[in-house]
């Protein structure tokens, strides 16, 4: 049950960045902080650091089979993160269910290695030319293990995907088709209902990464019927090292177990043991459980804010963003109809990480590299790009500075 104080802070969230950017400690730590590095981890509200350190000082303990009130709070605890990850998302009607993992990355691996009994030779597994290496290097693994075939869905100049091939990628030897909602690189979002329409078409699982889409598009998924939707806590405003598959009860009941040990196992014999049949056989070990009091709370806070200005928000700052760097007669990579809050420069013969290095003496923080995308540099031909994503607690402010960082840059390194 979330504290009356705490309460009267998410009543008071009006989606106005400079009151929510009081909401996160870091920035008065920091008060000439410009982050924009949120596409690779979101800052942390107070209330979800108080969260976290509450479940260690006043209700540590481990769930299941406990007869005594912390261990039936943790439980508790456990169950409702659950039921509120579901509601939050609109899918507590439509027979999902939880499983918690260690993040984005750790959940579609889980996945692929419980589905690799599915997998024939003369089968395929579709993905895309934008997809983070999290959601391409286990597919590409298991085709490989499986002698199946990788097929990779296009990306336009634009940096959208090619979609009008998607009926000759997508066919009755698809077993799965993966994709990501927003790109990490390109910001681009993608038209990810028509690509379930085509999975679902020949009954071929689909999965999407939703790790850069989960904190404020959460009425993208609902009517989208996807076999799995997988995404990280710490990308959400909420905790590192916790992550959630929020998958189809009857896919979970069919999905191999993908971990053994403590807890999934309903006898264990000599020769071969039983498992469990329900939700529970992919719950092997002590869960993170402070990490799961911090999700919960996330999830109270992002349910207080106005998603669709806040999407509005992110988008027009991009925008913005891009029309000053074109100004400036520097590329942004892309040029996508729909788009988030994610823009990646190639800044030419500057490095990416001497650009990143200014950056940082001016407070602004931003991602150089490649960003686990390799793909997509491979496709416009550059080894790196320097990333800027804006969140909830960037302003147009913020963009107004780092253009003129950027201005000054040019003239420190011509």
């Amino acid at each position: 049950m979330v504290e009356l104080s705490k309460l009267m802070l998410y009543l008071e969230i009006m989606f106005n960045p400079d009151h929510i950017k009081k909401n996160f400690t870091i920035f008065r730590h920091f008060p000439e902080l410009i982050f924009v590095d949120n596409a690779s981890t979101t800052q942390k509200p107070q209330v979800v650091i108080e969260a976290i350190k509450e479940s260690y000082e006043k209700y540590n303990a481990n769930i299941h089979r406990a007869v005594y009130d912390l261990g039936i709070h943790a439980d508790e605890n456990f169950k409702n993160t659950k039921k509120a990850i579901l509601q939050y998302y609109n899918l507590e009607q439509l027979n999902y269910e939880i499983v918690f993992t260690a993040g984005t990355t750790d959940g579609i691996n889980k996945i692929a290695r419980g589905l690799e009994q599915e997998i024939s030779e003369g089968d395929n597994i579709v993905v895309s030319e934008m997809e983070h290496h999290s959601n391409f290097l286990p597919w590409q693994e298991l085709c490989i293990r499986r002698n199946a075939t990788l097929r990779i869905i296009p990306i336009t100049d634009s940096g959208e995907l090619d979609l009008t091939c998607i009926d000759e990628l997508i066919d009755d030897k698809t077993k799965i088709v993966s994709i990501v909602h927003i790109s990490n690189t390109l910001g681009t979002i993608n038209d990810i209902q028509k690509i379930s329409k085509s999975a679902k078409n020949v009954s071929a699982h689909f999965f999407i990464d939703a790790a850069q889409s989960a904190a404020l598009y959460k009425d993208s998924f609902a009517n989208i019927n996807a076999t799995a939707i997988v995404f990280s806590g710490h990308k959400i405003f909420g905790p590192s090292g916790i992550g959630v598959i929020i998958g189809k009860s009857s896919f979970f009941s069919d999905l191999y177990p993908f971990n053994y040990g403590g807890g999934m196992v309903l006898e264990a014999n000599k020769n071969m043991s039983i498992y469990k049949k329900d939700i529970s056989k992919h719950e092997a070990g002590t869960p993170p459980l402070a990490q799961i009091a911090g999700l919960l709370e996330t999830f109270h806070y992002l349910s207080a804010i106005d998603h669709k200005a806040a999407q509005n928000h992110l988008k027009q700052l991009a925008k913005i963003f891009r029309a000053k760097m074109n100004g400036l007669g520097i590329k942004c990579m892309g040029s996508p109809k729909e788009f988030s809050g994610i823009v990646s420069v190639d800044f030419g013969t500057i490095h990416p990480h001497d650009v990143a290095t200014y950056l940082n003496s001016k407070n602004i923080a931003v991602r150089a590299g490649h960003h686990c995308t390799q793909l997509i540099m491979k496709k416009y031909d550059i080894p790196a790009s320097v990333r800027f994503s804006f969140s909830i607690y960037n302003t147009e402010k913020d963009v107004e500075q780092i253009i003129q960082a950027i201005h000054e840059m040019r003239k420190y390194f011509a």
